[in-house]
Order: C-alpha cells, then structure tokens, then sequence
C-alpha cells in the first residue's frame, strides 16, 4: 500500500510524462556515461518560474536507458522548437514521429561555466543523414529527419 501512495507522490510532483517514473540525469553524467551521445525518443515543454520571469525548458528521455531523464537548455531548446514549428506545436504528433524515427542521436559536450555563473552545453547532431530505402523515404537510423514531413 505505501508503494502505492510514492507512485501517486512521484506522479503528482513529476509534472510531466516524460519524468514519471524516470531519475534525472546531469548534462555532465550523459557526457561521462554516454561519449557517444544519446538518443532522443521522447520530449516535453516545462515551464520554470524565477522572480518575474518565466524560462521554459524541454526534457527528454532517451533510448539508452528510459530509467532516466535530463533537461535540456538553449541550444537544445531550439532544435526542439523547430522540430515543434513543422508539428504546429502538437508535442503528442511530434513525439510519435520522433519514437517512429527510431529517435534523434546527439551527443552532449561538457558544460562550460559563463561570464554569469551559468553552466551552457552545447551537442553535435550525431546522425546527420537517415539511411534511405528502397523508395528514397528516410529510414530510422536513430535521427529524426523532417525533410520529408510537412
């Protein structure tokens, strides 16, 4: 019974599917754990509030161990921002799309501290290109390709 009630707990406080049930993961542990990088299979679009301002963030979870999850900052704000423009904003048709791609492989490069006490990371696009079958339609191959959705 009192597992029961951690699982309504965990679930209350996650504030989004991609953190339920998944342990947040630093920029730094990805970089150590995973030199090859991540893949991408699944998003969402969080808001924080400091003050006055509101930041908005995405998460991700990813393929190499779905126990996990780790938030994202600018750089892959705007890779997710536009894969959201050619979705007209819908996170759920986007994310199907994503998870049919077989994913989008990045790799995250160690953290830098700015001018400001910020930490800023930037990522490569690991799989530039999908394999192409035999009717020219990008294959999975890890990398969520839009040249082809409208």
């Amino acid at each position: 019974m009192g597992s029961m009630f951690a699982a309504m707990a965990q679930k209350a406080v996650a504030n989004s599917q991609v953190r339920e049930s998944r342990e947040r993961i630093s920029t730094e542990e990805i970089v150590s754990h995973y030199p090859d990088g991540v893949t991408i299979i699944e998003f969402d679009m969080l808001s924080k509030r400091n003050g006055a301002e509101l930041t908005t963030f995405p998460t991700f979870a990813f393929a190499e161990d779905e126990t996990k999850y780790f938030n994202g900052g600018t750089s892959l704000k705007k890779i997710v921002d536009e894969w959201l423009q050619h979705f007209e904003g819908d996170i759920d048709a986007c994310n199907a799309a994503l998870k049919a791609a077989g994913g989008c492989k990045i790799r995250l490069l160690p953290s830098i501290r700015t001018g400001n006490g910020n930490n800023f990371s930037t990522e490569e696009i690991v799989s530039h290109y999908p394999d192409r079958s035999e009717n020219g339609h990008p294959r999975g191959d890890a990398h969520f390709w839009l040249g082809e959705i409208k």
